[in-house]
């Protein structure tokens, strides 16, 4: 009883492990995700500034 007990446990432990490590790797993947939009973003800002620079001294 004691044995089947604790492979219950070593199993739910490893089940744990499991489940941390595909958090720790999505996790990984999301802030991959998030560094790639920052980027994308700071790039737009700063084409839009350029085009409004180059538009306002057109016209002015």
């Amino acid at each position: 009883d004691l044995e089947r007990e604790l492979g219950d446990k070593q199993a739910s432990a490893q089940l744990l492990e499991r489940e941390v490590t595909d958090g720790r790797r999505r996790c990984t993947e999301l802030e991959e995700e998030l560094d790639q939009v920052n980027k994308e973003m700071g790039e737009a800002r700063v084409s839009a500034s350029f085009k409004w620079h180059v538009e306002f001294s057109f016209f002015s």
